[in-house]
Formats: C-alpha cells, sequence, structure tokens
C-alpha cells in the first residue's frame, strides 16, 4: 500500500512541476529541446544499471553534461536545431546499442519507453518537490526579468546583463524536469505530460502567473485521474495520464468552441434587431 501512496505523491509533485515548466517550455519554443532531453535520458538509465548509483543522480548528472554541450557548441557558433538532433539521437544510439549487447534485463526498456512510477524512491520525490520549490523562487526572485527575457532577450541584456546567463539555467531546469518526468511517464510520453497542460491553459490565461497556476490546476487533475483509472483497468501510469490530460484538453476546445459560437449568434442576432429598428 505503501508503494501507492509513493507513487500518487510522484505524480501529483510532477504535477505541480508540469506547470511552470511546461510553461516556459511553450514560451521559449523549446518543444525540440525537451523532445531532445526525453530521448537522450536513455543513458541516464544506462548509467544507473551499470554504476549502480540511485537514477536521479543518474538522470542529474546526464541533465548537466546535455546542457553544457549545448552551451558550448551554440558559443562555438553552431544553431541549436544542428546541435540538439546531433546530441539527443547520438546519445540514444549509444544507449540502444548498449542495451542490445550488454544489458540482460528485457523489462528495462518497457520500463524506460512507458516509465514505471510504482519504482520511484523517497529520495525521487524528494528531488522532484526540490527542484520545484526551486523553480518556484526563481520566477518569483527574477519575474520582470525573467518576462523580460523571454520575450526580448536584447532588452533584458541592456537591463540586467547577468541575466544572459540565465538561459543555460533556464535549459538546466527544463533538462532536470524532463529527465525527472521520465521517470513517471516514460520516454515516449515525458513531454506530453510537461506541454499538454501548459497548451490547455493558454487560451484562458491572461498573464504569466494565471497560465502557471491554471497548467499546474489541470496536470494535477489529469494526473490524479490518470493514476485511478490506471489502477482500474491495470495499464501504465503514464499512458493513462496523458488520456485523461488529452480529454481535458478536447474539454477545454470544446467550451471555447461553444463559447465562440454563442458569442458570434449573439452579435448576429443583435444586428438583425438593431436592422429592424433602423427600418
Amino acid at each position: 500500500m505503501l508503494i501507492f501512496w509513493k507513487a500518487a505523491l510522484y505524480i501529483c509533485l510532477l504535477s505541480l512541476l508540469a506547470g511552470p515548466v511546461g510553461s516556459l517550455i511553450l514560451w521559449r519554443r523549446m518543444t525540440f529541446l525537451g523532445e531532445s532531453l526525453a530521448h537522450a535520458s536513455l543513458m541516464g538509465f544506462i548509467l544507473q544499471y551499470f554504476l549502480g548509483w540511485p537514477l536521479v543522480v543518474c538522470m542529474l548528472l546526464l541533465s548537466l553534461i546535455y546542457c553544457s554541450l549545448l552551451e558550448m557548441l551554440q558559443q562555438k557558433g553552431l544553431e541549436r536545431s544542428d546541435i540538439l538532433p546531433l546530441l539527443a539521437y547520438g546519445l540514444m544510439g549509444v544507449s540502444l546499442l548498449v542495451i542490445e549487447k550488454y544489458v540482460s534485463k528485457p523489462s528495462l526498456m518497457n520500463r524506460i519507453l512507458l516509465g514505471d512510477v510504482l519504482l520511484v524512491s523517497w529520495q525521487d520525490c524528494a528531488v522532484v518537490a526540490g527542484l520545484m520549490l526551486f523553480i518556484i523562487l526563481i520566477f518569483w526572485r527574477y519575474y520582470r526579468s525573467f518576462v523580460l527575457y523571454l520575450f526580448s532577450p536584447e532588452l533584458a541584456f541592456l537591463h540586467q546583463p547577468q541575466l544572459i546567463r540565465m538561459s543555460f539555467l533556464m535549459n538546466i531546469l527544463i533538462g532536470l524536469s524532463v529527465t525527472m518526468t521520465v521517470q513517471g511517464a516514460g520516454m515516449l510520453l515525458a513531454m506530453a505530460l510537461l506541454t499538454i497542460p501548459a497548451i490547455t491553459a493558454y487560451p484562458w490565461s491572461r498573464t504569466p502567473w494565471s497560465m502557471i497556476l491554471m497548467s499546474t490546476g489541470c496536470a494535477l487533475c489529469g494526473s490524479l485521474a490518470g493514476f485511478q483509472l490506471s489502477l482500474l483497468i491495470d495499464a501504465s501510469v503514464g499512458s493513462c495520464v496523458i488520456v485523461c490530460l488529452l480529454l481535458l484538453y478536447l474539454l477545454s476546445q470544446s467550451i471555447l468552441l461553444l463559447r465562440t459560437y454563442t458569442i458570434k449568434a449573439s452579435a448576429r442576432s443583435l444586428s438583425s434587431t438593431n436592422r429592424g429598428i433602423g427600418r
């Protein structure tokens, strides 16, 4: 029973993390970076298998190395669109070769692709909680400069020159968030858990903070519903969570379409009434 409570706690923490991180990914158009990190996370499982270190430590090491290489190659003048495929698919190719030749656990690939939240530890929960609090602290401390940097990096640099290094910090935070999400949702669905709530909340939000709060609420509702669904039908937690998040998105879009249709119908009715009065 303790395993299920621990898994539920981890899913809730990932949902709280999805709000700010998913919004950040959409604002900076960094979906490709997140996908490449999810693919590269395969190497983190390989490190855990051979070194015996906790998965959290392996994912942290992988994120630091990946983002450092990305920053270094960008400073060399290479385009991000060229660097990301090289890093992601290169690491994934090496990892798949190692798994095929040296890994004797057939269940490892299924765990990597679909995730297994029942295997998380209290240490994993503590890391996700700490990461979430750190991201919220960063948002609160540098809110104005942070928003300025998101939409106009040049003005942010003129306003506060040290913020030019915030790009590297953002990459690290996104990298850690994606790699930790892989543990719960799997490599294939990690980015879906981070981005679908933010996409759902975007049409309803008016400020960055409102988008963060609304996407966090969507992620929390979808994750809890998906966790319950997985227990009922005995399916992977990651897949059920994504299905519930998708249903929330479709419900949100349906409400928006209905509201738009109602407004247009009211406008046409008012216009017809005005023409009748004019005659």
